[in-house]
């Protein structure tokens, strides 16, 4: 900031499986840290009938299971 060297943290901590406490803080130029930001977040529920929190964001990466391979295709086999 203003052609000073500035370093920040980040600290998170889980309060309860639905809610957790966040700050961040800065320093400038190695000196003590000034809280700058904090907060508190939870999860609410999600959408009826579904299993807990909220869907994906559109285009968000999600977990697939591996793709299997069709039938008849050829495996690799192990050298002897």
């Amino acid at each position: 900031m203003m052609g000073k060297t500035m370093k920040g943290r980040f600290t998170e901590k889980i309060t309860s499986p639905t809610s957790y406490e966040f700050k961040f803080e800065v320093s400038m130029d190695g000196g003590e840290f000034t809280n700058i930001l904090e907060g508190k977040g939870t999860r609410t529920a999600g959408p009826a009938g579904s299993k807990g929190g909220a869907a994906p964001a559109k285009g968000a990466a999600t977990e697939k299971s591996p793709a299997k391979k069709p039938a008849g295709a050829a495996t690799e086999k192990s050298p002897k």
